[in-house]
């Protein structure tokens, strides 16, 4: 997720959406690499150093990537922004009149509201700093609904892809690597409607496609091996979808001085649906119609998904937040500003 957010912070608004989709597809991928392993070493063990070796390949190029701009704007280290705006424009081609104007405008701003915070500034304790950051409606109810929201897709995102490698009507290796390819595509969709529509109407889409295959998944018991394998996969290409929008819509939620603290609180309960999701499976295999009850229980948590991201702001095309403002009055006409 720290990958993800600095992604997201390297870019601006305009193309965020790309960038974030872009990483999400090449985690697809990663999908058909991980599988291919597992068809290659049949061994757990000899599996896990081979993953291993593949993720410390990774670490030598990350002293090629650039801090977050964002960041070192927010703790007003502004030699070494100036630096890596050096060199993204070098990289981008970018001639030194065309930002560097707008950069020492924006720097002379922060510097004055650096002054002014430093005579105005609240000597408040780390409690009462907690304190005010929990008593602030806006910047809690979002915590909430992406908590909730991560808790439920990551849920059924690994129900779904277990589900793939559990069935009986196909190669379990070729199933998944089939779902992975769905799931680009489920990457690759959102995307590009959330360039025109924005984040939320897409978000709600997605996870109402989710609700639909939810309910059609018992009604396949006993079918054809075709129907059951396409309402499988239908189902994974809906959920990467929602998925795909939750990554790149929750960091934009948050102003950069907490958005590490809000994306770690979406993917925190986000990986507790992941760690239930089997537990799940294994406790009621044996239970035919308990089964087919979870499908209507999770039908019933995604559309509470749907509720909740009503309440969210849309955050296409607006640039990312710095800080919370704490003392702005909340806007009457907007659910959850910041």
């Amino acid at each position: 997720m720290v990958s993800f957010i600095l992604f997201m912070e390297l870019t601006t608004s305009k193309y965020a959406t790309f960038v974030g989709n872009l990483a999400l597809v090449a985690f697809t991928l990663g999908e058909i690499i991980i599988a291919g392993m597992a068809y290659i070493c049949r061994h757990w063990l000899l599996l896990r150093w081979a993953m291993s070796l593949y993720i410390l390949a990774l670490v030598p190029y990350l002293f090629f990537v650039p801090e977050s701009p964002y960041w070192l704007l927010t703790k007003h280290r502004f030699d070494e922004l100036e630096k890596v705006l050096r060199q993204i424009a070098r990289c981008n081609k970018r001639s030194e009149s065309k930002w560097m104007p707008f950069y020492r405008h924006v720097i002379e701003i922060y510097r004055k509201q650096k002054d002014m915070y430093q005579k105005n500034k609240l000597k408040l304790s780390v409690f009462a700093k907690i304190y005010r950051l929990l008593t602030h409606v806006p910047t809690i109810s979002k915590l909430l609904i992406s908590a909730f929201l991560g808790f439920t897709t990551l849920l059924l995102y690994f129900k779904i892809s277990y589900s793939l490698g559990e069935m009986d009507e196909i190669n379990p290796y070729l199933n998944i690597i089939i779902g992975a390819f769905v799931e680009a595509i489920g990457y690759i969709g959102p995307s590009l409607l959330m360039i025109r529509y924005g984040r939320k109407p897409i978000l709600i889409l997605f996870l109402i496609l989710t609700i639909i295959c939810l309910l059609l998944t018992p009604l396949t018991f006993n079918q054809d091996h075709f129907i059951i394998i396409l309402v499988a996969q239908s189902g994974k290409f809906a959920i990467s979808g929602a998925v795909c929008v939750t990554y790149i819509m929750i960091p934009e939620l948050f102003p950069t001085s907490i958005r590490a603290t809000g994306a770690g609180f979406f993917v925190l309960f986000s990986r507790l649906g992941s760690i239930i999701a089997p537990m799940i499976d294994a406790s009621i295999s044996q239970n035919h119609l308990l089964i087919i009850h979870m499908y209507y229980i999770y039908a019933i948590l995604i559309v509470l998904c749907v509720f909740l991201t009503l309440l969210l702001p849309e955050t296409r095309n607006v640039p990312l937040a710095d800080k919370i403002h704490y003392n702005t009055k909340k806007n009457k006409k907007t659910s959850l500003n910041t």
